[in-house]
């Protein structure tokens, strides 16, 4: 189940999945993952009808007939939109159903704003004095004359290509010449192909008496992989069918059983497609063909059609217990036969045990491969109700033997394994309290000279604990831990590595006290598999964009550390993402935060002493966050907040932590208030392009007074220290002292109309390269409100900046908080209008006039409706 207190959670930007403490992943857990994704690469159609008649009644003969039809193809017409060539389309039409690649370069103009990286041609020497003239990624704007391209790489698999993917300065993803064979990659783009699919299908029923009905389906279908060519168009089209009869829930005179029986044949011919899954998710282990390819949605790599009969046997003692039996075969061709017998009894009944047992025999027959299978499988599973009181004890057995015999030869070969499997549990549940916990033992058999040997033995122990008390105490923890321990021969001979592991999670909330005081936690710690990151930045327009691009170097190439954050709403282009590597690295992640939050007038909301008054006039809120994601050896470390493992370069990859303190006298008071915080953040990163490692120190005090109704003072002074250590972008590299202070007030004119004017202060010094600038911004605002109707807006800021010393990028912006040197301008004018109750319209006009750029002037308007 998705979500963070259930059991994975998924971040669809970076295509990752990551389980909690709840799931303990081992290497015996199956996880299949099913995506489908668009390109959008084609304009395509798709067309779907489906009709359905009933005829008779439910006490006579009855039945049932229906029809689908599904379409959907793309177009033949797309050459210009992909800027294919004849050649191009001479190639699909020759190439039918296989992959058709052309080189994937193209000559370009040279564009530094190009929405990709470009490439120029240099000659390399290979190791083995062999030269080759590969691409390399433009870094500086290239001579006049110098050939530029554009390249499209395809992934062609380790140890197949000539390139890596690689992060460095240079805004994009970008591939590396490493030589023959030493890489992944290959400057080859695979050219679009337009497919077409059509799935007609007939069902239908007949019932002739009560719980007795016959079935059929039969499907045609139509996969054109290339809409191009008539090579290959023998296999585009197939059919299959389905067969069978049940006798549902039919009284035997012993007292409520009931039988039900179901017979049925199913064909699916090799060429046939349907547009989603037709095959059980454990279809390969369910037949032993796990070892080979066989599609979801029809499809198999023996090229033959699928056979497979299946009769099924049940008899229904109550609605909980029954027992089951099932005898199958499947054939595919001439290649490959396999038996499948199974046996389950499932027992639930007041005042008894829970008891269930499954028994699996299947025997199969490859003789493409030539190997003969036969597997074992049983499960079984005891549970005690209540036994005492609410304890419920549980246990569970699972044992696999899977042979695998050379035909030849007759001896065992992989992936033939056995295991014993052992899961004890113990459960015990009040009205406020669930304690609980189990422990499974795993004894496992694997191949070696032929035979079955022991391997390794591996153990899981997880506890859990969960009370609520009302309002006031809520709180869940979960304990696990995994020990795998290989036998000394397999250690030597397979590189058998033993692992351990420890998955910790413990939340929950305090609010004793009438809610005065807020405490709420978190801390969870895993082992966990994770790619680095690499950044880059994408131009999405100004709707979506945050970030802008200045050419500080003049070099005519995008760089990383030339985007900064844009000063006006609407006024960057690009957005920053994390684009995830091709690398998976194991880690130890820890996340930990406390808050506590203290509001003395919840408690004593009518004191009638002097010192309780006082102290309710005060409110603290406390904030500690950790997170480490480290490759640190040790586990105890991390696991027990060792911070001074903590954000190391070389195992670290992303670690934070933040202290925050709040502190509000005279919260409730309309007249007076006083606002003090401090701010604490020290992080590392580890990304493609390098480290950075950044610090910030803040202290803030905030006061106010409103000596009448419509008149509000505000006086604000902080400091603040703001390092960060890139190593890779020198504009990243500052050490910022900031004091700054800034007189405020504001005038409620009416009820409808607001002025606000300011004067902030600043002076800033870089302590590593002895820059300082001096800050003085004075913005007035105006608001105008009418309820319900509309909102009117204005703003107007000078802003004078001074900067002794040179500094570009992120570095500039920050010294002259993103204004630039000299006299600067910036103003903004906003409205919104409620037309109707379902009709909305806003405007936003922004205007920025630095002192050594052109002026900046950005508009957007836009109208929603809701219905």
């Amino acid at each position: 189940v998705r979500g963070e207190t259930n059991d994975y959670v998924i971040d669809y930007a970076t295509a990752e999945i990551s389980f909690t403490p709840n799931q303990i992943i081992t290497a015996n857990k199956r996880i299949v993952a099913e995506f489908q994704y668009s390109t959008n690469q084609f304009t395509r159609s798709l067309v779907g009808t489906n009709v359905l008649a009933n005829f008779g009644s439910r006490e006579g003969m009855s039945g049932h007939l229906g029809a689908t039809y599904l379409r959907e193809a793309d177009s033949k017409d797309f050459s210009q939109e992909f800027g294919l060539t004849s050649a191009d389309s001479a190639l699909l039409v020759l190439s039918g159903d296989a992959a058709a690649t052309r080189s994937g370069a193209e000559r370009v103009e040279y564009d530094p704003e190009a929405l990709f990286v470009q490439y120029t041609r240099q000659e390399v020497v290979n190791p083995d004095a062999t030269t080759d003239t590969v691409f390399v990624a433009v870094s500086v704007a290239p001579d006049e004359g110098t050939d530029v391209f554009r390249v499209r790489f395809s992934r062609v698999g380790s140890g197949n290509g000539s390139y890596v993917r690689t992060g460095r300065s240079v805004n994009g993803i970008l591939y590396e010449y490493r030589g023959p064979g030493l890489g992944e990659y290959d400057p080859v783009r695979l050219l679009p192909k337009p497919r077409r699919q059509d799935l007609f299908d007939l069902a239908g029923g007949f019932s002739p008496a009560p719980g007795v009905e016959l079935f059929g389906n039969w499907a045609h279908s139509v996969n054109d992989e290339n809409r191009l060519s008539l090579v290959d168009g023998d296999d585009d089209q197939g059919a299959a069918y389905t067969l069978g009869g049940r006798i549902r829930e039919v009284g035997i005179g012993l007292g409520n059983s009931r039988i039900t029986v179901e017979a049925r044949r199913r064909f699916v011919e090799s060429s046939f497609r349907s547009f989603n899954r037709v095959r059980p998710v454990e279809f390969g282990r369910r037949w032993g063909l796990d070892l080979r390819n066989v599609g979801v949605s029809g499809g198999n790599e023996f090229g033959s059609s699928e056979i497979t009969n299946q009769l099924n046997g049940s008899m229904q003692f109550s609605d909980d217990s029954n027992v089951a039996t099932e005898w199958a075969t499947i054939r595919f061709g001439d290649f490959f036969d396999g038996n499948r017998q199974l046996v389950s009894l499932e027992l639930s009944e007041e005042g008894f045990p829970d008891v269930n047992y499954e028994l699996e025999h299947i025997v199969s027959e490859d003789r493409s491969a030539f190997q003969r299978g036969e597997w074992w499988r049983q499960t079984a599973g005891l549970r005690l109700l209540n036994v005492i009181g609410n304890l419920t004890p549980s246990i569970e057995f699972e044992h696999e033997d899977r042979q695998l015999r050379d035909a030849d030869a007759d001896s065992l070969t992989a992936p033939s394994l056995a295991f014993v499997e052992l899961r004890p549990a113990l459960a015990w549940r009040s009205e406020r309290l669930e304690v609980g916990g189990g422990l499974d033992w795993r004894n496992e058999r694997m191949v070696m000279d032929g035979q079955l040997q022991d391997a390794a033995t591996g153990w899981t122990a997880r506890s859990f604990v969960r009370y609520r008390d009302g309002r006031r105490l809520s709180t869940d923890a979960t304990v696990g831990f995994r020990q795998r321990t290989f036998t000394e021969a397999f250690r030597i001979a397979q590189a058998g590595q033993n692992a351990e592991s420890v998955v910790l999670r413990w939340n929950g909330a305090y609010r004793p006290l009438d809610g005065a005081v807020n405490t709420s936690w978190l801390y969870e710690a895993q082992t966990e598999r994770t790619p680095k990151l690499q950044e880059i930045y994408v131009r999405t327009g100004v709707e979506f964009g945050q970030f802008v691009w200045t050419d500080s170097n003049g070099d005519g190439v995008i760089q990383l550390e030339e985007f900064v954050p844009e000063t006006t709403p609407n006024e960057g282009a690009y957005v920053r993402t994390f684009v995830p590597s091709d690398t998976l690295f194991s880690i130890i992640g820890v996340q930990a935060r406390l808050r506590v939050g203290l509001e003395p007038e919840k408690w004593w909301k009518n004191a009638d002493t002097v010192w309780k008054r006082w102290l309710s006039q005060i409110s603290t809120r406390t904030t500690l966050e950790v997170v480490e994601r480290s490759q640190e050896q040790d586990l105890k470390k991390v696991y027990l907040l060792d911070f001074g493992s903590f954000r190391m370069p070389g195992t670290t990859l992303n670690g934070r932590v933040a202290v925050r303190q709040d502190v509000t006298l005279f919260r409730s008071r309309p007249d007076v208030g006083l606002d003090l915080s401090f701010n604490r953040i020290r992080s590392l990163t580890d990304l493609a392009a390098g480290l950075e490692e950044r610090s910030i120190t803040a202290w803030r005090a905030s006061g106010r007074v409103r000596p009448v109704r419509r008149l509000t003072f505000r006086l604000s002074g902080s400091t603040e220290t703001n390092r960060v250590d890139s190593e890779s972008f020198s504009s990243r590299r500052y050490d910022l002292r900031t004091l700054r202070l800034v007189p405020e007030v504001s005038v409620s004119a009416s009820r409808q109309l607001q002025l606000k004017t300011q004067v902030d202060i600043a002076r800033k010094k870089d302590r590593s390269l002895a820059r300082t600038s001096s800050i003085v911004k004075v913005p007035v605002e105006v608001r105008y409100n009418r309820a319900r109707r509309f909102q009117l807006s204005g703003r107007l800021e000078a802003a004078s900046v001074t900067l002794s010393g040179e500094a570009t990028g992120v570095a500039q912006f920050e010294l002259t908080d993103g204004r630039g040197t000299g006299t600067s301008w910036l103003w903004s004018a906003g409205a919104q209008y409620a037309i109707n109750r379902y009709i909305r319209a806003n405007f936003a006009y922004d205007g920025r006039a630095p002192s050594n750029a052109p002026t900046l002037h950005t508009l957007r308007m836009q109208v929603s409706a809701i219905f």
